[in-house]
């Protein structure tokens, strides 16, 4: 079953917001089995939201809108379905008198422009707001289906994920699983060779999302009941592992930075950083992950060659020869934090993140991570490409890759 998404508003051409809604209500269709075949953002005008409306119901049959459900004159949602179904509005009495009973009940005063909430498309059936004022709006139109939702992020999660969630299971061919596997350190296209015939698979799908660094595997199963979809997912998510073996960091969608403090606890090892050229950025992820702080001792930000040497003890010596950027300063920066934060891994970064300040012998991108721990200290020059926020993020990521290595090893 096909559907397709409208987001009504001139915020969101002018660029004002971001339509994160898209988002969201790409992965609610997918998980309730529905293929997302397209999203439309449409200006403040009934003409035009009439006519998006009516495009879509031609292509597909479920249809979701949101936005243009309040009560100022440029919510036109309503007056744009009814247009587009060439019916017209009705007040709704029961409506009128929750909205109205809501608003005594807050002392706050009703007023008349509150009236056009209480209206609706003569088909529509009125869905009661949880959490906002204005209703959210469904419409059966022969074998289709039609639901407009209020803007607001809160009320529309609410309405979304309670009623409108119930109202779609009703209209699922089938009981979907999808399962999220995260892959670093392989590009797509050799994935895809990788994974050969498994990419081509009906059901389960498996279809490949390139993020920083990283690639997300969705693997969607449909089956006529939930334990027969979850065999078929589970079945792919098993051969995908078995093809890419550690190259996998995730089955659970976990970030990178949540595997590698859940093996640490695991193993109950500690880990400290020093960083130059991610400035923290690596530190930060650690202690996002809640109970990071049973394993994470905490680091160092040595962004001067007179930081390195005097927090981390990098030899002020090899600084002079070889540079901040390179792999002798890289290692000692990791020894140095192993040995003052008394852990069992210690990691280092350096590396030149740009825009400027790059040279033909050290252009922008260039990076050394290092990894210290009892069994000696292991370093790996990168050239990343990217602006400075996604090389910085990109060592992260490799840096942590590194340490997951090692701990499953």
């Amino acid at each position: 079953m096909n559907a397709e998404t409208i987001s009504i508003g001139n915020e969101l051409l002018f660029g004002d917001i971001c339509d994160t809604h898209a988002q969201t209500l790409g992965r609610f269709l997918s998980s309730h089995g529905f293929v997302h075949a397209r999203h439309t953002n449409v200006r403040d005008d009934v003409e035009e939201i009439a006519q998006a409306i009516r495009e879509a119901l031609a292509r597909v049959n479920t249809l979701i809108c949101v936005g243009g459900l309040g009560p100022t004159h440029d919510d036109l949602t309503r007056e744009g379905i009814a247009l587009a179904l060439n019916e017209e509005i009705v007040n709704d009495p029961g409506v009128e008198h929750e909205l109205k009973a809501r608003y005594a009940a807050r002392n706050r005063q009703w007023n008349p422009l509150l009236e056009k909430m209480t209206m609706r498309p003569k088909s529509a059936l009125a869905i009661l707001n949880p959490v906002g004022s204005a209703p959210a709006l469904a419409i059966a139109i022969d074998d289709k289906c039609l639901i407009a939702l209020p803007g607001p992020k809160e009320e529309f999660e609410s309405l979304l994920f309670g009623r409108i969630s119930q109202l779609l299971a009703s209209r699922r061919p089938s009981h979907i699983v999808t399962r999220i596997l995260r892959v670093v350190g392989v590009p797509e296209s050799n994935l895809e060779i990788r994974l050969g015939d498994l990419m081509k698979s009906q059901n389960p799908t498996v279809a490949p999302y390139v993020g920083k660094m990283e690639v997300r595997l969705r693997v969607t199963a449909s089956g006529a009941s939930n334990e027969v979809a979850e065999r078929l997912a589970g079945e792919t998510v098993e051969a995908i592992c078995d093809l890419l073996g550690d190259d996998v960091f995730s089955t659970s969608d976990q970030d990178l930075a949540e595997v590698v403090v859940s093996l640490l606890k695991h193993q109950k090892k500690t880990l400290g950083v020093g960083e130059s050229c991610t400035g923290g950025m690596l530190g930060a992820r650690i202690t996002s992950v809640p109970g990071s702080s049973d394993v994470f001792e905490g680091g160092f930000i040595t962004y001067s060659n007179e930081m390195k040497a005097r927090e981390v003890s990098v030899a002020r010596y090899d600084l002079s020869k070889f540079g901040a950027v390179s792999d002798p300063v890289a290692r000692q920066m990791a020894e140095g934090v192993r040995r003052v934060l008394n852990v069992d891994f210690g990691i280092g970064i350096t590396g030149i993140a740009g825009p400027d300040g790059g040279t033909p012998e050290k252009p922008v991108g260039l990076v050394y991570i290092a990894l210290a721990s009892e069994e000696g200290t292991e370093v790996q020059e990168l050239r990343l490409s990217g602006d400075r926020d996604l090389i910085r993020y990109r060592a992260t990521q490799l840096s942590l890759d590194l340490l997951r290595r090692r701990l499953l090893s």
